[in-house]
């Protein structure tokens, strides 16, 4: 079934490439070395019969080093090639976890060749076979769940890998977005283009934005394109952190305003209390609790005195007794 052989690169199928999963474009340095010694590992190529016009190999992997060929002027690749023609879902099964293992045991995959590696996989396999042989196809142990998210992310299309290498969108947000109807989640897929933030971020403005369009009896469609969403969205402004905090600090105040109201109440009377930097005096865990925490730092005698006086002159204070209820 395989065959080790020099193809010509005429012959070798230049539109279809089922079994790539690597995410690397350039190949500049590859270019570099295959000029000086030529093509050190052969490359894996499946022989599909072929007909006049498309030529006869599939490439398995050797992706890069073929067009690193093309750019020194070869014509002759020197390859491992598989025959289909005896028994054609054996050889596939081949072909898919050498494409996997060629690339995993060669260096670290990120997370969308991993991903596409589990969804050529998933052609042949079933993920619990992925899962046990994972530590021979993909050089380290994944679990069910890992799989799981990884075959979801592996059936994405290109924009969707590039957010994820560009870590604009996380594997978990992914897996979540899933569960909502397609256009809300291309619109979330949308807002994550516009602004850059964590993977928890990502899950607490998802899960904010549904909890409050259902808290408000509107749809998610109808909060995500109102004004004051889109006006945050697409402010013009080079700090996507500074986005990002306008975005969660409005969803926060909207999903909880009682909590809102009293985290800014409480401010105001710490203002007027005037305990400085030196003091802290912590509300109750979300103000849900009756238990207040009060500490402060001091280097010297003199600054726990000036401390002290503060705290015994604001024992007096109606202000803190409004505070603490």
């Amino acid at each position: 079934m395989i065959t080790d052989k020099s193809v010509g690169l005429s012959e070798i199928i230049q539109d279809d490439h089922p079994y790539r999963i690597t995410t690397a474009r350039s190949v500049d340095s590859l270019s570099r070395s295959v000029d000086l010694s030529g093509v050190l590992h052969p490359c894996i190529l499946l022989k599909e019969g072929g007909t006049e016009d498309r030529g006869g190999y599939v490439v398995v992997s050797g992706h890069l080093r073929i067009e690193a060929m093309k750019q020194t002027g070869g014509t002759l690749v020197p390859a491992r090639v598989v025959d289909a023609s005896q028994d054609r879902q054996a050889a596939l099964l081949h072909c898919a976890r050498a494409a996997v293992m060629d690339n995993a045991f060669s260096r670290p995959l990120d997370m969308v060749e991993k991903a596409k590696g589990v969804a050529l996989l998933n052609r042949y396999m079933s993920l619990e076979e992925i899962v046990k042989d994972s530590p021979a196809l993909f050089n380290e142990r994944l679990n069910l769940r890992i799989a799981e998210n990884l075959l979801t992310l592996g059936r994405q299309p290109a924009n969707i890998h590039r957010m994820v290498l560009e870590s604009r969108l996380s594997i978990k947000t992914l897996a979540k977005l899933e569960t909502f109807d397609p256009d809300i989640r291309d619109r979330f897929i949308r807002l994550f283009q516009y602004i850059k933030m964590g993977q928890n971020k990502q899950l607490d403005v998802v899960v904010h934005i549904q909890e409050i369009a259902a808290r408000e009896d509107l749809s998610i469609a109808e909060f995500m394109d109102s004004e004051k969403v889109d006006s945050i969205v697409t402010m013009d402004h080079p700090d996507e952190n500074l986005k990002s905090a306008h975005l969660r600090n409005f969803l926060a105040e909207r999903r909880f305003p009682e909590k809102t109201k009293a985290r800014q109440e409480y401010r105001a009377a710490l203002k007027e209390l005037d305990f400085g930097n030196a003091i802290s005096l912590d509300p109750p865990r979300d103000f849900e609790g009756d238990t207040y925490r009060i500490s402060f730092d001091f280097k010297t005698a003199d600054e726990f005195n000036r401390a002290l006086d503060k705290l015994i002159r604001a024992r007096y204070s109606d202000r803190l007794r409004e505070l603490i209820k």
